[in-house]
């Protein structure tokens, strides 16, 4: 029964996505309507952002960002 838990535990975070302008990885900095982000966490189909005011974001479609 345990190994059946360990299989959805949640999202597994990934070391780099392809994006507009390159390849990021963790500490990158992204734009986002011209605005700068930082890279928090990689996952398979979205992307963990933190904005230039403290708050977390969660960005669904990698598309709308550029590599700084």
């Amino acid at each position: 029964m345990s190994e059946i838990l360990k299989r959805h535990k949640g999202p597994r975070e990934n070391d780099s996505l392809k994006i507009a302008g390159g390849e990021i990885v963790v500490g990158d900095k992204v734009l986002r309507k011209g605005i700068e982000f930082a890279v928090l966490k990689i996952y398979r189909n979205r992307v963990e952002i933190k904005r230039p005011d403290g708050k977390y974001s969660f960005v669904v479609d990698s598309n709308v960002l550029e590599k700084k």
